[in-house]
């Protein structure tokens, strides 16, 4: 027997003959939460949510287990191949003995994350022949089909239509990148009939109209827009930064600032002996860092936060406004009531493992030195309304965590948000973090802090692909279209230079774009004769770095593998250098390093054009 629920629920032989099986309304969207979710069994409270759209498990347990029964039977009547519906160990759970060849759903899922897995290695025959063999066991989506008769149908094909916009979205992306348009007209067609709202499937279905009619309308776009755009989400982003490019304000970080006191040694290990070859104190803190790295790019930047009035907190401001970062929004605390600086210490090895312990100091009375002081908060807004990108980063305090919730209410809609979480912020796990992660669109973090987020969430599972990057990619832009946070996102995740044997590979950092789903995934492009992999000096900042590369892409319009790219460059070089910002460079900087780790490979054109615009003038105090 095999059940059908990728369109209307029907069953069939082990041959395909369909099979009349008269079933209640609630006998069948029991059998079809069941089916859908084949592999992994659904609890009691999930039944009941799908039956009765209630969550008063107790209220309706008798109801569902007369009705579970009343299946069993009815199966048993009507279906020669007898199809238990049992209690799973400890009564908690149920599940149907249905293999995954046996559910449609299950079948489309196995190959769908196969062919995106391995996108590349199948090569371009055999994906054109999965990706069709996928698609054909749709017949309609489910969402609609069941819309009003089962109150959870969205939730309930939600790992299903996840995975068929973001093949669906790839495969026509790629026919049109090959001019292969009837077929990508054919494809998109299909697709808008399974997810008529999806809007990266129209914008592709857009483009290969107009590529059709006139092949260079692409390159005409690009100059018009003064920019060379990727994936839907990443276009929205774009046209958003063009949009608000006269705001004074490219940037604005609301941060901790931080004092490094970094300690070179051998090793970092537990419980184990190291030698410390340097200590040095150098300017930290996540955010200030990369406002620090996006300014020397050229880009006219701020930063909010608060330092005290001792030797640490004139560093830090200084060190700022040396790299031509506005700190207005910096305020500064008398040390007259004991109060520090905020500082770190850091314990950094050649293989790029680093080891951090903060004292947040002054860092968690940023929310109530902002309402003390005369005028501070109203001033903050202001700055905030006029910045293009305003980029938030972790505090250890919970009243730090609530003002950005506040500022992010308040954003234009035009303002793209931009969150490193960090490690403190990835524990507390996605829907504690909703409020923000509802707005943002540029989300920077390691391979463990996605996994944090994700593990320490309500985020669906991941299916049959595993525990990779891609598997929790793909979790989160579920979870986003789950809780209905439609906006577009760009994520760049950064694994931990320890983990990479060989050669610095693409694995080092992964960026991925969606807006509905998740719709590219992309590691660095042009590692054209770069060196092997050799032992860094220090890593702190290179992930803040990366967030500056990214930022100073998007605002100068670049595609994503270029940002890829400028991320894994910049990076490299911080990493060259003791201390967060030492190795931070120019926009000349930059591009000549690029000449010389990528050998043949094209300047990327955002760096051509922020050489031929120049720098923009430092922010005033004065808004336009």
């Amino acid at each position: 027997m095999k059940i059908r629920i990728l369109g209307p629920l029907n069953v069939t032989d082990d041959d395909d003959a369909p099979i009349e099986v008269p079933l209640e309304p609630k006998q069948e969207i029991l059998l079809l939460t069941l089916a859908a979710n084949a592999d992994r069994g659904v609890s009691m409270g999930e039944l009941v949510v799908a039956l009765y759209a209630s969550t008063e498990t107790a209220l309706y347990k008798r109801s569902v287990e007369s009705l579970v029964s009343r299946l069993r039977a009815t199966l048993r009547a009507h279906v020669a191949a007898d199809v238990e519906v049992v209690p799973r160990a400890r009564g908690s759970f149920y599940t149907a003995r249905l293999s995954v060849d046996q559910v449609d759903a299950l079948r489309f899922l196995r190959i769908a994350e196969h062919v995106l897995t391995n996108w590349a290695p199948v090569g371009s025959a055999a994906r054109d022949e999965l990706v069709h063999q996928a698609l054909s066991e749709w017949r309609d989506n489910p969402v609609r089909v069941y819309d009003g008769a089962c109150a959870v149908a969205a939730e309930l094909f939600r790992r299903y239509t996840s995975a068929l916009a973001e093949l669906g979205h790839r495969y026509g992306q790629l026919l049109l990148d090959e001019e292969r348009y009837e077929e990508a007209s054919q494809h998109l067609d299909r697709m808008l009939e399974l997810l008529p709202a999806h809007s990266g499937i129209h914008h592709l279905r857009e483009q290969v109209a107009l590529r059709r009619t006139s092949p260079t309308h692409k390159a005409t776009s690009a100059e018009l827009t003064d920019t060379s755009l990727g994936e839907p989400a990443v276009q929205e982003l774009c046209a958003r930064l063009i949009r608000s490019r006269f705001l004074p304000l490219d940037a604005l970080s609301v941060t901790a600032h931080n004092l490094d006191r970094i300690h070179l040694v051998d090793r970092v290990a537990p419980d184990h002996e190291v030698t410390i070859d340097l200590a040095s104190e150098q300017p930290g803190g996540s955010g200030a860092n990369t406002s620090a790295a996006l300014a020397r790019l050229g880009a006219a930047v701020a930063v909010a936060g608060v330092v005290a009035d001792d030797q640490e907190g004139r560093v830090l401001v200084a060190d700022l406004a040396g790299a031509g970062v506005n700190c207005e929004n910096v305020l500064v605390l008398p040390t007259s009531d004991g109060v520090r600086s905020g500082h770190s210490i850091v314990f950094s090895d050649p293989r790029g493992v680093r080891s951090i312990y903060v004292h947040p100091g002054v860092n968690e009375f940023l929310a109530a030195t902002l309402e003390a002081a005369p005028g501070a908060l109203a001033r903050l807004e202001d700055a905030i309304r006029h910045s293009r990108i305003v980029h938030f980063t972790s505090f250890t305090s919970p009243a730090e965590l609530a003002l950005q919730e506040r500022f992010t209410s308040m954003l234009a809609e035009e303002t793209v948000l931009s969150l490193n979480p960090g490690a403190l912020y990835a524990s507390l796990g996605l829907d504690r973090l909703g409020p923000i992660l509802s707005r943002v669109n540029i989300l920077f973090l390691y391979e463990q802090n996605l996994r944090e987020l994700i593990d320490n969430s309500a985020a669906p599972s991941g299916g049959t692909e595993g525990s990779g990057i891609r598997s929790n990619l793909s979790r989160l832009y579920a979870w986003k279209g789950m809780n209905g946070y439609d906006q577009p996102m760009v994520t760049l995740v950064k694994r931990y230079r320890s983990e990479l044997k060989g050669e610095h590979r693409p694995e080092y950092l992964t960026i991925a774009s969606g807006r509905y789903g998740l719709e590219e995934v992309i590691g660095t492009q042009a590692r054209i004769g770069f060196r092997n992999q050799s032992p860094v000096t220090d890593s702190t900042g290179a992930g803040d770095g990366m967030a500056a590369a990214l930022h100073f892409g998007l605002l100068r319009g670049a595609s994503l593998a270029e940002c890829a790219d400028l991320a894994f460059l910049l990076a490299t070089m911080v990493s060259d250098h003791v201390g967060a910002r030492a190795g931070q460079p120019t926009r000349d900087d930059l591009g000549a390093a690029w000449q010389h780790h990528f050998p043949g490979v094209a300047e990327p054109r955002c760096l051509t054009l922020a050489a031929a615009r120049g720098r923009r003038p430092h922010p005033s105090t004065e808004r336009r």
